[in-house]
């Protein structure tokens, strides 16, 4: 059962405090499409929590969850992207998936794309203002 496996995984990584143990209900769950299991996992690769560090393993677990629309995934797939964590930086996919956390309520998501996007888009362009616009209107 995904669901439990990823409920044990929380249990151990922030209850029982046995963060191996953790990442490996993890990774069951995850391996079994558990989106907040693959965001979780994701954490813990990029940190090196319970396991080796793997920022190109975390980008992949980041995704996965990001794609099912898991909210906190959203935000640490773009945030990666941005910062180029596990891969090359990806400005333009950073700012599809911070836009897509910001219109799901994430606030620090819409703040980070307004700084991303004065950085990347703005002098080419006035949709970056624009967006932004409706981005903080939505999240009030």
């Amino acid at each position: 059962n995904p669901r439990g496996q990823g409920i044990l995984g929380f249990c151990f990584g922030e209850g029982f405090g046995d963060e191996s143990t953790a990442v490996g209900w993890y990774s069951a769950a995850a391996a079994q499409n558990h989106a907040r299991a693959q965001d979780k996992l994701g954490v813990c690769l990029q940190l090196g929590i319970g396991c080796e560090k793997d920022e190109e393993s975390a980008l992949h677990y980041f995704r996965l969850a990001a794609e099912q629309d898991h909210l906190a995934a959203m935000f640490h797939l773009a945030n990666a992207l941005e910062k180029g964590i596990g891969c090359e930086a990806d400005p333009e996919d950073a700012i599809h998936w911070f836009e897509k956390a910001a219109s799901a309520g994430c606030r620090i998501s819409c703040d980070r794309l307004k700084r991303l996007l004065v950085r990347e888009c703005l002098g080419h362009d006035s949709s970056g203002s624009i967006y932004l616009s409706g981005c903080y209107a939505a999240a009030a």
